[in-house]
C-alpha cells in the first residue's frame, strides 16, 4: 500500500509547497521578519552549525530546499558561495526578484533532491545544509545518502533540522495527522481561507507548513543517526539541545573541525522570534 501511495503523497506535498512559496512567503523567521533578517547572519554560524564564521568565507555552500532564501542570505552576508537548489520554481523565482538575486557568489536550481540536476553536480559542496526539508519527503535515508554522497565533498559538513517525535505528545501528534486527513481533500487555496479563519490571519505560513504536506514524518535522534552513518559520516552530533533535531555530520578528515565553537544555550533564537 505505502508503494502505491507514496508517488501520491510525493507529489502532493511537492504541489503544496510549490502553492506556499508562490502565495505564501510572508511569516515568522523568513526575510520579510526583519529581525530574522537582521540577525540571520549571526544564527547560521553561532548557533545552527556551531562553527567559526571565518570557516564559510569563501566555501561553497548548497542551500538544500531553499525556500525563498532565508538562509541563502545569511550565507551570502557571511561571505560563502552559494547555490540555492529547491523543487519549487516559485521558491526560485521569488530569489530572482529579491534584492539580493543578483549577487555575485549566487546561483539558483531548480530540481529534486534526489537526482540534482547538472549545474548542482557540477561540484561538491564544503557545506551542504538542508533545513526542514528531509522530514517532508518520502525516503528520506536515500535523501540522505544522496547529500552525503553527491553533494558534498569528502571533508565536508552536512547539515540538517528535521522534526522530532520528541516534541510531541501522542496526543498531539493524532491531532495533527487528523487535521492533515480533514484539510486533505481541499483545494490550496480552500485550505489557506480555512487556515486564515482559525487562525485570524496570523501565522498562516506556518500552519499551511504543518498541516497541508502529506508527508510531514517525525524521526528519532537515533533513526537520523543511523541514516548518516550509512551515507558515510562517522559523526553525528545535536547543535541546537533541543526536542527537535538541529544535527551536523562529517566524517574523520571535516574541514571544519578546527572551527568548532562551544555550543549555544537557551533561549534560542527560534525561542526569542518564535516560528509560526
Amino acid at each position: 500500500m505505502w508503494k502505491f501511495l507514496r508517488p501520491l503523497l510525493e507529489r502532493q506535498t511537492r504541489a503544496s509547497f510549490e502553492y506556499q512559496w508562490k502565495n505564501l512567503p510572508v511569516g515568522r523567521g523568513l526575510l520579510s521578519d526583519q529581525r530574522f533578517r537582521d540577525r540571520v547572519k549571526g544564527i547560521i554560524p553561532s548557533q545552527e552549525l556551531c562553527v567559526d564564521p571565518g570557516w564559510l568565507k569563501g566555501r561553497d555552500v548548497i542551500d538544500v530546499g531553499c525556500g525563498n532564501g532565508r538562509w541563502t542570505y545569511g550565507f551570502l552576508e557571511l561571505g560563502a558561495r552559494v547555490t540555492a537548489f529547491d523543487q519549487s520554481p516559485s521558491a526560485i523565482e521569488s530569489i530572482r526578484a529579491s534584492s539580493f538575486d543578483q549577487h555575485p557568489n549566487l546561483r539558483l536550481a531548480v530540481g529534486n533532491i534526489y537526482t540534482p540536476p547538472p549545474e548542482v553536480l557540477d561540484r561538491r559542496y564544503d557545506l551542504v545544509w538542508c533545513w526542514g526539508v528531509a522530514h517532508h519527503v518520502a525516503d528520506t535515508a536515500r535523501a540522505i545518502r544522496v547529500l552525503a554522497t553527491q553533494l558534498m565533498k569528502e571533508d565536508g559538513l552536512l547539515y540538517l533540522y528535521i522534526y522530532s517525535r520528541q516534541s510531541y505528545t501522542r496526543k498531539r501528534r493524532l491531532e495533527l495527522q487528523l487535521q492533515r486527513y480533514l484539510l486533505a481533500p481541499l483545494p490550496f487555496k480552500a485550505k489557506e481561507w480555512v487556515l486564515h479563519k482559525r487562525y485570524r490571519g496570523r501565522g498562516v505560513h506556518g500552519a499551511f507548513d504543518r498541516l497541508s504536506p502529506t508527508i510531514n514524518t517525525l524521526y528519532t535522534y537515533e533513526d537520523i543517526e543511523d541514516m548518516c552513518k550509512e551515507a558515510g559520516l562517522q559523526h553525528v552530533e545535536r547543535t541546537i539541545d533541543h526536542t527537535e533535531l538541529f544535527l551536523r555530520a562529517y566524517r574523520d578528515n571535516c574541514s571544519a573541525r578546527a572551527f568548532f565553537t562551544p555550543k549555544p544555550t537557551p533561549p534560542y533564537w527560534f525561542q526569542q522570534m518564535p516560528l509560526e
